[in-house]
């Protein structure tokens, strides 16, 4: 009888605990989806006597497929730009994370570093470095253009192909945007590195097995899932970006008070982000489960 009263304490604590959790989420989540969902299937009229809605059916979805002369375009381009950046972003977090890992004087403050762009964005100093121009430029990940013309005219010397060269020049250009945008993917695979246990290490070290080898048949294995989890976090980062075409035309439909045609374009989006999303998990599960076996 005691147990069962203490498991009844345990989720009478639980449900109170949630409860401000659940509350924000009716009141500040649930209503607006709702509200949009309702957006997206009616036409808004505004007059003096306020808001007035036009249930139309599936005209507005109908318009944005057929008639919509940007929005498939802008979805293919938006796709191709996050799958682009994001084996970048992966391997250039998995690659710091590596290094922060090891035992080096002012590790901590160099684990800072490549935090602090989650803390800036989170915040209203961001909207202060986009407000300067000089920031705008790095934050578009874009160098200086005179050293990125000389470093295409060095790779043109080479005899690289011209697709090859524009690649390496627009990945160069692209770096402070990529580094700014690993600090969680970063943190992700610190603790699955750190995760690995030391027996594994010194029974590898013992065992003579070369850096390289104990990468790629212990620490990439035992990471795997959060390899999983970094990647599904940027394709959804990279999605809801404010910098995505998508995004911007939707923020810019609201702000022309077209709430029914920006709810239509928000809905199906997120439709197509959900979908993407599903087949890349189903694609590293598969993946995934290959590699244990």
């Amino acid at each position: 009888m005691r147990r069962l009263n203490y498991e009844k304490k345990k989720g009478l604590t639980g449900l109170l605990i949630a409860m401000p959790w659940v509350t924000g989420f009716i009141f500040f989540f649930l209503v607006p989806i709702i509200t949009s969902i309702r957006f997206s299937f009616s036409e808004i009229v505004i007059n003096d006597f306020g808001t007035e809605f036009k249930y139309q059916g599936l005209s507005n979805f109908k318009y944005l497929f057929l008639q919509d002369p940007t929005f498939l375009v802008e979805m293919i381009k938006a796709a191709l730009l996050v799958f682009k950046d994001l084996f970048l972003v992966i391997a250039f977090s998995l690659f710091l994370a590596l290094i922060l890992s090891q035992e080096f004087h002012g590790r901590l403050f160099a684990r800072a570093i490549f935090f602090l762009p989650v803390i800036v964005a989170s915040g209203v100093v961001l909207g202060i470095i986009n407000g300067d121009e000089f920031s705008q430029e790095l934050m578009s990940g874009q160098s200086s253009q005179m050293q990125l013309d000389l470093l295409q005219n060095i790779l043109i010397n080479t005899g690289l192909s011209e697709d090859t060269i524009s690649t390496v020049v627009e990945t160069v250009g692209n770096i402070f945007n990529i580094t700014w945008r690993c600090g969680i993917q970063v943190l992700i695979f610190l603790s699955g590195i750190k995760s690995i246990p030391v027996s594994v290490k010194e029974a590898a070290s013992v065992e003579g097995a070369t850096a390289w080898e104990f990468f790629w048949k212990i620490t990439f294995p035992m990471i795997l899932p959060m390899v999983q989890l970094n990647m599904i976090f940027t394709i959804i980062d990279s999605f809801t970006d404010s910098s995505n075409a998508i995004i911007s035309r939707i923020y810019s439909l609201n702000q022309a008070m077209d709430f029914s045609y920006s709810s239509t374009i928000a809905w199906t989006y997120f439709i197509v982000v959900f979908i993407i999303v599903i087949l890349v998990y189903g694609i590293l599960n598969r993946i995934s489960k290959r590699y244990e076996r």
